[in-house]
C-alpha cells in the first residue's frame, strides 16, 4: 500500500458501495464487518461513510411508530447502539473506540460537527462519516493505492440508550419499552479514483520502491467509571492505549447521572453536577497549573467554558474556529470539561 497525492491528479471518483459480512445487523452483541479487499485501486478514506437506514417500531410485530407516543431518537443514536468501533488497514490497528456514543457525542460537541441526519416520522435516513468515528479518518487525506481495511461495528443490548421519552414529566408507558430502532441498511461507502496515467507510474514507482510511509494521525480513546455520590472529590487514570507513541495531549470529560439505558433521560446530553475545579496529573506536571475556583450558583464558570469555546480552535489549529455553544447549554445540556495540554 502506498499513499499520495490529492483528489486533482485524478480523472474521476466514484463512491463503491460495501455490505457487510452478514446481515444480521440487528442482533445484540454482534459484529457488523465490513471489509474493503486489498485491489488495484485508488481510494480515499478520509472521505468513506456509513450510510444507514431503518425504522421506529413499537411490539413484537414492529408496529409503526405513534407521534402520540412521545418518543424519539437521541443525538448521536446510531453511535448509541454500538459498544465500539474498531478498523484495521492492511493489517494494523488504527482504531479501537470503546464507548462510541458517549465519546463521538463528547468530540462533537466539543468540536460541534454538523448532523448528518434526515428523520421523517418513523423513517430514519443518515450518513456517518468514519471521521466522526476515528482520528485517523480525520486526520489522514491522501489517496491510497492497494488498500485492505476492515472496519468493525460491535452492536450492544442498549436500546434504550438509543431512544428518549421528551414530554415534560414524562412517566415510562408499557407502550415505551417496546419501542426500538430496527436497521434495514448499514453499508459503507468508500470513493474510488481513475488516476491519470502520470498519477499511476507515480504510485507503481513508490510501490517498487517498497519504501516505509509514516502516517501521523490523533488516535481516540474513551473510558467510563462510577463515581461515588457520597464523594466530594474523586480521583481516576486516564486511559492510555499500550500503542500510543504519545502522550494524551487532548481531554474532554463529561458526567451523566442515571442516564444509561433510561428513556426518561436524553443519554446525548450531560449532567451539571457542580463541579468546583478539576485538573489534569500528567508525567507529574498539572493542567491547568492553578485551581479554577468554580462557583455556579454565582454563574462563575467562565474558566471552564472558555476551554470549551476554545478547544476547536485548538484541536484543528485554526484561529478563526470557536465551538458554538451558548452559555445556557453549556450549563444545562453539555457541562463538559475540554482540556489541552499546553
Amino acid at each position: 500500500m502506498v499513499g499520495g497525492d490529492g483528489e486533482d491528479k485524478f480523472k474521476r471518483v466514484e463512491f463503491i458501495e460495501y455490505q457487510p459480512d452478514s446481515s444480521n445487523i440487528n442482533f445484540p452483541n454482534t459484529d457488523i464487518v465490513h471489509r474493503l479487499p486489498r485491489l488495484d485501486s485508488y481510494v480515499n478514506l478520509s472521505k468513506a461513510y456509513y450510510y444507514i437506514k431503518g425504522q421506529i417500531v413499537k411490539g413484537d410485530k414492529n408496529e409503526d411508530y405513534s407521534n402520540s407516543d412521545n418518543i424519539r431518537p437521541v443525538n448521536n443514536f446510531f453511535s448509541f447502539h454500538f459498544d465500539k468501533f474498531s478498523c484495521t488497514l492492511n493489517g494494523s490497528e488504527i482504531c479501537y473506540l470503546q464507548h462510541l456514543g458517549r465519546a463521538t457525542t463528547l468530540k462533537g460537541i466539543a468540536c460541534r460537527h454538523e448532523q448528518f441526519s434526515e428523520e421523517e416520522g418513523w423513517s430514519i435516513h443518515q450518513i456517518i462519516p468514519l471521521k466522526r468515528l476515528s482520528g485517523f479518518f480525520e486526520d489522514i487525506n491522501q489517496i491510497f493505492y492497494a488498500a485492505s481495511m476492515t472496519c468493525t461495528l460491535t452492536r450492544n443490548d442498549l436500546i434504550k440508550d438509543t431512544l428518549h421519552v421528551f414530554t415534560d414529566g414524562a412517566t415510562i408507558l408499557p407502550v415505551h419499552n417496546t419501542y426500538k430502532i430496527v436497521f434495514s441498511q448499514i453499508s459503507l461507502f468508500i470513493p474510488h479514483y481513475e488516476p491519470t496515467l502520470s498519477t499511476q507510474t507515480h504510485y507503481l514507482e513508490l510501490l517498487d520502491k517498497q519504501a516505509q510511509q509514516m502516517i501521523n494521525y490523533r488516535d481516540w480513546r474513551c473510558g467510563t467509571m462510577s463515581m461515588p455520590k457520597s464523594n466530594t472529590s474523586y480521583s481516576f487514570n486516564i486511559p492510555i492505549s499500550g500503542i500510543m507513541v504519545n502522550v494524551p495531549k487532548y481531554v474532554i470529560i463529561g458526567f451523566q447521572s442515571n442516564r444509561e439505558n433510561n428513556l426518561l433521560k436524553d443519554t446525548s446530553q450531560f449532567d451539571n453536577i457542580k463541579l468546583r475545579d478539576i485538573s489534569i496529573l500528567l508525567n507529574n506536571q498539572r493542567y491547568p497549573s492553578k485551581d479554577l475556583n468554580l462557583d455556579w450558583s454565582k454563574n462563575e464558570y467562565q474558566k471552564l467554558y472558555y476551554l470549551l469555546k476554545n478547544f476547536k480552535k485548538s484541536y484543528y489549529n485554526d484561529d478563526s474556529l470557536l465551538t458554538k455553544v451558548t452559555q445556557a447549554d453549556f450549563s444545562n445540556k453539555c457541562p463538559i470539561v475540554a482540556k489541552m495540554r499546553n
